[in-house]
């Protein structure tokens, strides 16, 4: 999974739980809690970052893995405007 995910996961967690929260989170959680956008990170990092932030916030994995999704992509997009740019085609070409 690249780092941006996680960073991404970690500024949602603090914008909306608070600054300390991603710190609370990563506690007993075996992952380094340390990403670099570019970085590839092993996947059981993001499930166990996922299963520590639904026990935190209450929602199950699913839950949180929808809200995560729907508070990250606007992020995302201001953060990287060239990549998820609105397109319109012209005829016969695609984006």
């Amino acid at each position: 999974m690249k780092g941006i995910i996680f960073n991404l996961i970690e500024e949602v967690i603090s914008q909306d739980y608070g600054a300390d929260a991603w710190d609370d989170l990563l506690e007993g959680t075996p992952v380094s809690g340390t990403y670099s956008a570019v970085a590839t990170y092993p996947d059981s990092e993001l499930g166990a970052i996922v299963d520590s932030a639904a026990a935190m916030t209450g929602l199950t994995p699913g839950q949180l893995l929808r809200y995560m999704g729907r508070r990250s992509l606007p992020l995302m997009a201001a953060a990287l405007p060239r990549v998820l740019r609105r397109c319109t085609p012209a005829p016969g070409h695609s984006c």
